[in-house]
């Protein structure tokens, strides 16, 4: 099957319109804070052999959704139990209890930021790391494209271009 010069340049057009609108218009964000460290738990007597924790206050400069993300990195091994949470002032905003993510919302401000976990009592160490984003939203009064009726627009298109090139390229034989 032979592509017309036409042909080739309507696919290449269709081609850059869906890698420009490819974009998570809806689900777009930005990192706030980030934080990558090594826990130390306390080696002292009894049940708290291993334990720790860590209090950061971070400020959040927009109103909206944000994520929060908690990775245990299990080096040199895996945090027997981990928690992170956001704290405002009177009220808290998020808790995640172990490694995964949780989505909040908070108006622009400083917030508390608690680490709370529990290492292996031989190691006694812990890799982490914490990730806060903001979510930002599609502005009100637009709604994104839905993608299987723009697909079956976009198929049925080509398969027109097609069947009328094939017609073209049969007559001139």
């Amino acid at each position: 099957m032979t592509i017309t010069k036409n042909l080739q340049r309507s696919l290449y057009l269709v081609l850059a319109v869906i890698a420009l609108g490819n974009g998570h218009w809806a689900y777009a964000s930005s990192v706030v804070y980030e934080d990558v460290d090594i826990a130390e738990g306390y080696w002292g007597r009894g049940g708290n052999r291993g334990r720790g924790h860590s209090l950061n206050v971070i400020t959040l400069d927009h109103t909206g959704s944000y994520e929060l993300s908690l990775t245990d990195f299990e080096f040199p091994k895996a945090f027997k139990k981990i928690t992170v949470g956001i704290m405002g002032s009177h009220r808290p905003l998020a808790r995640l209890d172990g490694p995964g993510s949780i989505s909040f919302d908070a108006d622009a401000g400083d917030y508390w930021l608690g680490l709370a976990y529990k290492t292996d009592r031989h190691w006694g160490l812990g890799m982490y790391g914490i990730e806060i984003r903001h979510l930002e939203s599609v502005p009100v009064g637009t709604s994104p494209v839905p993608l299987p009726g723009a697909a079956l627009l976009m198929l049925s298109g080509l398969a027109g271009l097609v069947s009328i090139t094939g017609k073209r390229t049969r007559r001139a034989s």
